[in-house]
Protein backbone atom coordinates (compact mmCIF):
# COMPACT_ATOMS: atom_id res chain seq x y z
CA UNK A 1 0.00 0.00 0.00
CA UNK A 2 2.34 2.16 0.96
CA UNK A 3 4.42 1.74 -2.45
CA UNK A 4 1.59 2.58 -4.59
CA UNK A 5 1.24 5.59 -2.53
CA UNK A 6 5.04 6.48 -2.96
CA UNK A 7 4.39 5.27 -6.96
CA UNK A 8 0.96 7.62 -7.45
CA UNK A 9 2.98 10.75 -5.57
CA UNK A 10 5.70 10.15 -7.97
CA UNK A 11 3.45 10.06 -11.03
CA UNK A 12 1.99 13.46 -10.02
CA UNK A 13 4.64 15.65 -8.94
CA UNK A 14 6.54 14.36 -12.55
CA UNK A 15 3.62 15.71 -14.33
CA UNK A 16 3.51 18.87 -12.24
CA UNK A 17 6.85 19.18 -13.47
CA UNK A 18 5.81 18.67 -16.72
CA UNK A 19 2.53 21.04 -16.48
CA UNK A 20 5.12 23.75 -14.89
CA UNK A 21 7.16 24.20 -18.09
CA UNK A 22 3.87 25.91 -19.18
CA UNK A 23 2.97 29.23 -18.52
CA UNK A 24 3.52 29.40 -14.66
CA UNK A 25 0.37 29.41 -12.29
CA UNK A 26 -1.23 26.35 -14.14
CA UNK A 27 -4.53 25.23 -11.81
CA UNK A 28 -4.12 22.06 -13.32
CA UNK A 29 -0.23 21.65 -11.67
CA UNK A 30 -1.11 23.30 -8.69
CA UNK A 31 -3.67 20.23 -7.86
CA UNK A 32 -1.25 17.73 -8.87
CA UNK A 33 1.61 18.79 -7.19
CA UNK A 34 -0.64 19.72 -3.87
CA UNK A 35 -2.65 15.80 -3.86
CA UNK A 36 0.77 14.33 -4.53
CA UNK A 37 2.22 16.01 -1.40
CA UNK A 38 -0.87 14.87 0.72
CA UNK A 39 0.01 11.66 -0.75
CA UNK A 40 3.97 11.86 0.33
CA UNK A 41 2.21 13.24 3.83
CA UNK A 42 0.29 10.10 4.28
CA UNK A 43 3.21 7.52 2.96
CA UNK A 44 5.66 9.41 5.79
CA UNK A 45 3.04 9.24 8.62
CA UNK A 46 4.52 5.74 7.83
CA UNK A 47 7.64 6.40 8.38
CA UNK A 48 8.60 5.96 4.50
CA UNK A 49 8.80 9.18 2.80
CA UNK A 50 11.28 12.80 3.22
CA UNK A 51 11.54 14.54 6.18
CA UNK A 52 9.20 17.12 7.53
CA UNK A 53 12.06 19.66 6.35
CA UNK A 54 11.78 18.37 2.79
CA UNK A 55 8.07 18.45 2.99
CA UNK A 56 8.66 22.35 3.68
CA UNK A 57 11.13 22.72 1.18
CA UNK A 58 8.61 21.23 -1.31
CA UNK A 59 6.02 23.40 -0.24
CA UNK A 60 7.95 26.38 -0.74
CA UNK A 61 8.82 25.89 -4.07
CA UNK A 62 5.54 25.57 -4.49
CA UNK A 63 4.52 28.39 -3.69
CA UNK A 64 7.42 29.94 -5.99
CA UNK A 65 5.72 28.71 -8.82
CA UNK A 66 1.95 30.26 -7.57
CA UNK A 67 2.44 33.06 -5.59
CA UNK A 68 -0.68 34.35 -5.98
CA UNK A 69 -2.92 30.83 -5.17
CA UNK A 70 -4.61 31.15 -2.08
CA UNK A 71 -4.91 27.40 -2.38
CA UNK A 72 -1.20 26.58 -2.45
CA UNK A 73 -0.85 28.99 0.77
CA UNK A 74 -4.17 27.69 2.93
CA UNK A 75 -1.94 24.10 2.20
CA UNK A 76 1.22 25.37 3.31
CA UNK A 77 -0.21 26.97 6.78
CA UNK A 78 -2.44 23.98 7.50
CA UNK A 79 1.06 22.25 6.66
CA UNK A 80 3.01 24.01 9.53
CA UNK A 81 -0.18 23.53 11.86
CA UNK A 82 -0.38 20.03 11.47
CA UNK A 83 3.35 19.80 12.66
CA UNK A 84 3.13 22.07 15.60
CA UNK A 85 4.44 25.57 13.84
CA UNK A 86 1.26 27.59 15.64
CA UNK A 87 2.30 30.73 15.07
CA UNK A 88 4.14 30.44 11.63
CA UNK A 89 0.58 28.88 10.37
CA UNK A 90 -1.37 31.64 11.23
CA UNK A 91 0.98 34.68 10.19
CA UNK A 92 0.40 32.54 7.15
CA UNK A 93 -3.02 32.53 7.24
CA UNK A 94 -3.05 35.90 7.65
CA UNK A 95 -0.52 36.90 4.89
CA UNK A 96 -3.68 35.04 2.54
CA UNK A 97 -6.18 37.27 3.39
CA UNK A 98 -4.14 39.88 2.87
CA UNK A 99 -3.45 38.98 -0.62
CA UNK A 100 -7.12 37.16 -0.62
CA UNK A 101 -9.74 39.19 1.59
CA UNK A 102 -12.43 37.03 0.64
CA UNK A 103 -10.76 33.23 0.78
CA UNK A 104 -13.41 31.49 3.28
CA UNK A 105 -10.53 28.96 3.99
CA UNK A 106 -7.65 30.50 4.87
CA UNK A 107 -10.46 32.61 7.61
CA UNK A 108 -12.00 29.63 8.71
CA UNK A 109 -9.09 27.73 8.98
CA UNK A 110 -7.64 31.05 11.06
CA UNK A 111 -10.72 30.98 13.51
CA UNK A 112 -10.90 27.47 13.82
CA UNK A 113 -7.20 27.28 14.86
CA UNK A 114 -7.40 29.95 17.13
CA UNK A 115 -10.65 29.09 19.15
CA UNK A 116 -8.62 25.85 19.85
CA UNK A 117 -6.53 28.25 21.27
CA UNK A 118 -9.33 29.68 23.52
CA UNK A 119 -9.41 33.08 21.88
CA UNK A 120 -13.07 32.99 21.20
CA UNK A 121 -13.81 36.64 20.19
CA UNK A 122 -10.97 36.51 17.46
CA UNK A 123 -11.77 32.89 16.27
CA UNK A 124 -15.76 34.32 15.92
CA UNK A 125 -14.73 37.47 13.90
CA UNK A 126 -12.63 35.15 11.31
CA UNK A 127 -15.39 32.50 11.29
CA UNK A 128 -17.93 34.92 10.53
CA UNK A 129 -15.55 36.48 7.92
CA UNK A 130 -15.42 32.90 6.26
CA UNK A 131 -19.32 32.20 6.29
CA UNK A 132 -19.78 35.87 4.82
CA UNK A 133 -17.98 34.34 1.92
CA UNK A 134 -19.23 34.03 -1.50
CA UNK A 135 -17.46 30.66 -1.47
CA UNK A 136 -17.91 29.74 1.82
CA UNK A 137 -19.14 25.62 2.02
CA UNK A 138 -22.07 24.17 4.03
CA UNK A 139 -19.71 22.96 6.56
CA UNK A 140 -17.82 26.47 7.22
CA UNK A 141 -21.31 28.24 7.96
CA UNK A 142 -22.43 25.18 10.01
CA UNK A 143 -18.91 25.70 11.80
CA UNK A 144 -19.78 29.16 12.65
CA UNK A 145 -22.97 28.77 13.92
CA UNK A 146 -22.33 25.91 16.19
CA UNK A 147 -19.72 28.09 17.51
CA UNK A 148 -21.28 31.30 18.27
CA UNK A 149 -24.25 29.30 19.35
CA UNK A 150 -21.55 27.98 22.60
CA UNK A 151 -19.96 31.40 23.02
CA UNK A 152 -22.46 33.52 22.47
CA UNK A 153 -21.59 35.35 25.54
CA UNK A 154 -18.94 36.18 23.86
CA UNK A 155 -19.39 37.44 20.98
CA UNK A 156 -17.54 40.27 19.41
CA UNK A 157 -18.87 43.90 18.22
CA UNK A 158 -20.91 44.32 20.99
CA UNK A 159 -23.25 41.80 20.04
CA UNK A 160 -25.63 40.76 22.58
CA UNK A 161 -26.10 37.14 23.66
CA UNK A 162 -29.83 37.42 21.94
CA UNK A 163 -28.86 39.10 18.90
CA UNK A 164 -25.69 36.03 18.82
CA UNK A 165 -28.61 33.38 19.22
CA UNK A 166 -30.63 34.56 15.75
CA UNK A 167 -27.55 35.04 13.95
CA UNK A 168 -26.63 31.69 14.97
CA UNK A 169 -30.39 30.36 14.04
CA UNK A 170 -29.95 31.74 10.88
CA UNK A 171 -26.42 30.33 9.81
CA UNK A 172 -27.54 27.15 11.03
CA UNK A 173 -30.55 27.67 8.05
CA UNK A 174 -28.33 28.45 5.40
CA UNK A 175 -26.03 25.60 5.89
CA UNK A 176 -29.24 23.44 5.86
CA UNK A 177 -30.65 25.00 2.88
CA UNK A 178 -26.75 24.52 1.29
CA UNK A 179 -26.96 20.81 2.15
CA UNK A 180 -30.39 19.87 2.23
CA UNK A 181 -30.16 15.93 2.70
CA UNK A 182 -27.74 16.95 5.91
CA UNK A 183 -29.54 15.35 8.80
CA UNK A 184 -26.43 17.41 11.09
CA UNK A 185 -27.53 20.30 9.87
CA UNK A 186 -31.18 20.26 10.02
CA UNK A 187 -30.88 18.94 13.55
CA UNK A 188 -28.58 21.83 14.74
CA UNK A 189 -30.66 24.37 13.02
CA UNK A 190 -34.42 22.57 14.52
CA UNK A 191 -32.27 22.37 18.14
CA UNK A 192 -31.77 26.09 18.01
CA UNK A 193 -35.45 27.31 18.12
CA UNK A 194 -35.50 25.62 22.15
CA UNK A 195 -32.58 28.12 22.97
CA UNK A 196 -34.57 31.46 21.69
CA UNK A 197 -36.60 33.52 24.14
CA UNK A 198 -39.60 33.75 21.53
CA UNK A 199 -38.81 31.37 18.97
CA UNK A 200 -40.97 31.14 15.99
CA UNK A 201 -43.17 28.14 16.82
CA UNK A 202 -44.16 27.77 13.29
CA UNK A 203 -40.47 27.67 11.70
CA UNK A 204 -39.74 25.08 14.38
CA UNK A 205 -42.33 22.86 13.63
CA UNK A 206 -41.47 22.88 10.01
CA UNK A 207 -37.53 22.62 11.30
CA UNK A 208 -38.21 19.35 12.98
CA UNK A 209 -40.57 17.95 10.27
CA UNK A 210 -37.77 17.90 8.25
CA UNK A 211 -35.44 16.31 10.73
CA UNK A 212 -37.94 13.34 11.31
CA UNK A 213 -37.58 13.04 7.05
CA UNK A 214 -34.13 12.45 7.07
CA UNK A 215 -33.84 10.40 10.08
CA UNK A 216 -33.36 6.31 9.19
CA UNK A 217 -36.62 4.76 10.85
CA UNK A 218 -33.90 2.47 12.51
CA UNK A 219 -31.99 4.89 13.93
CA UNK A 220 -32.21 5.61 17.68
CA UNK A 221 -32.61 9.35 17.27
CA UNK A 222 -36.05 8.81 15.55
CA UNK A 223 -37.90 8.45 19.04
CA UNK A 224 -36.32 11.87 20.15
CA UNK A 225 -36.86 14.18 16.49
CA UNK A 226 -40.46 12.60 17.40
CA UNK A 227 -41.39 13.80 20.53
CA UNK A 228 -39.39 17.68 19.21
CA UNK A 229 -41.78 17.33 16.40
CA UNK A 230 -44.83 16.51 18.16
CA UNK A 231 -43.66 19.34 20.86
CA UNK A 232 -43.51 21.88 18.23
CA UNK A 233 -46.74 20.87 16.69
CA UNK A 234 -48.50 21.49 19.07
CA UNK A 235 -46.71 24.87 20.09
CA UNK A 236 -47.42 26.25 16.50
CA UNK A 237 -50.92 24.68 16.88
CA UNK A 238 -51.15 21.85 15.12
CA UNK A 239 -52.61 18.80 17.80
CA UNK A 240 -53.44 16.42 14.76
CA UNK A 241 -49.50 16.84 13.59
CA UNK A 242 -48.47 16.08 16.84
CA UNK A 243 -50.59 13.19 17.25
CA UNK A 244 -48.99 11.74 14.12
CA UNK A 245 -46.05 12.11 15.49
CA UNK A 246 -46.72 10.48 18.35
CA UNK A 247 -48.24 7.06 16.71
CA UNK A 248 -45.16 6.91 15.61
CA UNK A 249 -43.41 6.75 18.84
CA UNK A 250 -41.47 3.16 19.68
CA UNK A 251 -43.32 1.89 22.40
CA UNK A 252 -40.62 2.10 25.24
CA UNK A 253 -39.54 5.60 23.75
CA UNK A 254 -40.24 8.56 27.14
CA UNK A 255 -43.89 7.14 27.97
CA UNK A 256 -44.05 9.59 30.53
CA UNK A 257 -43.47 12.41 28.32
CA UNK A 258 -45.61 10.72 25.37
CA UNK A 259 -48.72 10.20 27.12
CA UNK A 260 -48.58 14.51 28.38
CA UNK A 261 -48.02 15.49 24.80
CA UNK A 262 -50.58 13.13 23.75
CA UNK A 263 -53.13 14.35 26.50
CA UNK A 264 -51.84 18.32 25.62
CA UNK A 265 -52.78 17.49 21.89
CA UNK A 266 -56.28 15.78 22.33
CA UNK A 267 -57.36 18.58 24.84
CA UNK A 268 -55.94 20.78 22.11
CA UNK A 269 -58.25 19.20 19.66
CA UNK A 270 -61.38 19.01 21.59
CA UNK A 271 -61.15 22.50 21.94
CA UNK A 272 -60.99 23.87 18.58
CA UNK A 273 -64.35 24.89 17.11
CA UNK A 274 -65.57 22.10 14.11
CA UNK A 275 -65.14 23.88 11.07
CA UNK A 276 -68.30 25.88 9.37
CA UNK A 277 -69.92 24.12 7.28
CA UNK A 278 -69.80 25.28 3.54
CA UNK A 279 -72.10 28.01 1.91
CA UNK A 280 -75.61 25.78 0.77
CA UNK A 281 -75.59 25.91 -3.38
CA UNK A 282 -77.87 28.80 -4.26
Amino acid sequence: MRQTILTLATILLVGAAIEAKEPPGSRDALRDELRALELLELAAADGHAASRQKFEAAYCKLLERHPDSAEAHNAFAAFLYDHGEIARALQHWKETLKRHPGNAEAAFQFGHATLAHGETREALKFLAQAAASAEATAFQINSYANALYLFRHEAPGGQTSQAALEESLAQFERASRLEPANLDYARGYAETFFALPRPDWERARRAWARVVELTPAHADALGFSLLQAARTALRADHPRAALAYLDRLPPTRSQQLARRLRQQAETALNQKPAPSPPDPKP
